[in-house]
Order: C-alpha cells, then structure tokens, then sequence
C-alpha cells in the first residue's frame, strides 16, 4: 500500500508504537533507535496500528461505502441499460475524497476515466458495473484495514440458503470468506479459482434441482451427467432456464476457464489472463448469482 506519508527524520530517530499502520516503509538511511537499541538501515518497514478515534472515521467511511454498493446492486438488478447518472458517481466521490485526504493510499483512487461511460448532453453517465467493481475493490480494502487493526472479522458473510445440500452451504460461507481475503491480499489466481468453484457447485445444486429441464434445454451439452458440464455450459443453461440474468453470461468470460488455471501447463498453453481485472470480475459475478438465486 502507498505510504502513510513521507517519513521526515534526521540520522537518528526513535521509532514508537502508535499511530497508524500503514506508515510503511521509508527509503531513508542513518541510525534508527528501536527502544534502547540502534540500528543501522537503507530502508526500513515501520508498522503501527490506528487509533480508536481512527477506527471509528475508517468504520464510518466504510459503512457509507457499504451502503452505495448495496444501492448500486439494487439498480443492477432493475436496469437494463447498465449506466447511472452522475449523482451516484458524485455521491461515492464524496466519501471517497475525505477517505483518502485523511488516510492516504488506503484505497484506489475513483478516477472518472475508468468508469465514464458517454455524455448525453444533459449530463454525464457511468458505467454501472464499473462502479460496483470500483465499490468492491474499496470495501475490501477497507475490511482487510479495520481486520487487522481491530483483531476482529470484518469480510462479508452470504448464507447461500438456496442451496438444497447443507453440507455445500457450509462450505460456500467458507469459501466466500476465503476469496475475499484472497481479492484484497492480490492473489488473483486465488481468487479466480475460488470463485469460479464457488460458481459452479451453486448452479450445478440449483440445475440439479429440475434436472429434467436442465438436460432437455438447447444450449445443454451433449453429457447427461450435469457433473461433468463446464462452467460456461452450466451458465448457458441457467440463463436458459431464467435462473440467473443474462448479465452473468456476459460478464463471466474471466472464470470460464478456471479449472485450466489449476494445472500451470493449461495456463500457458491457453494464454489464459490473470490479473486484478479477471479477479474483480471474478468475485462480482459471484456476487451477482448469489444475489440472483437469492432474490
């Protein structure tokens, strides 16, 4: 993560517990005094922890962030065109700027750019699903921030009571967990695999259910046995059957091949992408299904 602030210190200097964590590393050299002993360095990693005045404004910040995502889902599932007008940009900027004046780094920056999508004259809109990727990236941030600063769980918890087989529920919660911690600890890979699995056992549970018309359907493979489908093939039939919403179909292009990303000789040959981009798409389109069979 950026640095806190630039550390400003004359050859010696004392390092004291306190403060905030993120003040991480310096490229400073000279003698640092760590208690009572000195230690020469180049550079150096510095870590603190927040205050409890810190904690409650990162709480607060994440909260109102929590929110607008939640808001932005609610859209995603009403409107078809996929672009909101500039109050909700606006709206998430306005928490955004004070959260980085006041803890620098701590989050992406929203840059318009990345997420505008046309002026209609009467204003600006953006991209809808860029701005819940966006919203994403920064609620995780900030879960992993208030996690390890507090000592106590802050990841978002899904209960997947669609889910027929209690045993799979159980291990969907976990692993729901497991790949938000890996999406804001930066592996991709991780979080593809884990998604992309999760993904697939839901709707093989959900297309399990009827069977019939899941084998019976036109974009159903040839294989009878719905356990050997490919994820894409399971997406294909559910949009079929009106299960999910054709959003999902059209977004999933970066978990479809996610069992090749397992075995690193498939991953070569496929020149399959791994990146933060494939990863945040990843875990929305989860997100996405678990809200659609859960309405």
């Amino acid at each position: 993560m950026d640095e806190y602030n630039r550390l400003k210190a004359p050859a010696a200097a004392k390092i004291s517990p306190g403060t905030l964590r993120w003040f991480t590393e310096s490229s400073l050299g000279g003698i640092f005094i760590c208690g009572n002993h000195p230690i020469s360095v180049s550079r150096i990693t510095i870590e603190h922890h927040m205050t409890d005045a810190e904690l409650r404004r990162l709480r607060g910040y994440y909260k109102s962030l929590s929110a607008q995502a939640r808001t932005l889902a609610g859209l995603n599932n009403q409107q078809p065109e996929e672009v909101v007008d500039m109050t909700y940009f606006i709206a998430i900027k306005r928490v955004i700027d004070p959260l980085l004046r006041e803890f620098p780094g701590i989050v992406p920056q929203l840059i318009s750019g990345d997420v505008f999508s046309h002026d209609a004259g009467n204003g600006a809109y953006f991209r809808l699903q860029s701005l819940m990727l966006y919203l994403d990236q920064v609620v995780g941030r900030l879960e992993v921030e208030l996690e390890e600063d507090s000592g106590s769980p802050v990841t978002q918890k899904r209960e997947f009571l669609y889910i027929a087989d209690k045993d799979l529920q159980a291990l969907l919660r976990r692993d729901y967990q497991e790949v938000q911690r890996a999406f804001v600890a930066q592996c991709w890979k991780a979080t593809i695999v884990l998604a992309g699995g999760a993904m697939e056992a839901i709707l093989l549970d959900r297309l399990s259910s009827d069977r019939e018309s899941s084998v019976s359907a036109a974009s159903a493979p040839k294989q009878a046995d719905l356990k050997r489908w490919q994820l894409s093939e399971l997406i294909e039939v559910a949009v079929e059957l009106k299960l999910v919403n054709s959003s999902i179909e059209k977004f999933s292009h970066s978990v479809r091949e996610y069992r090749n990303l397992i075995h690193p000789g498939n991953e070569v040959r496929n020149k399959l992408a791994v990146g933060a981009e494939e990863a945040r798409i990843a875990i929305e389109i989860l997100n996405l299904l678990d809200r659609e069979l859960g309405k």
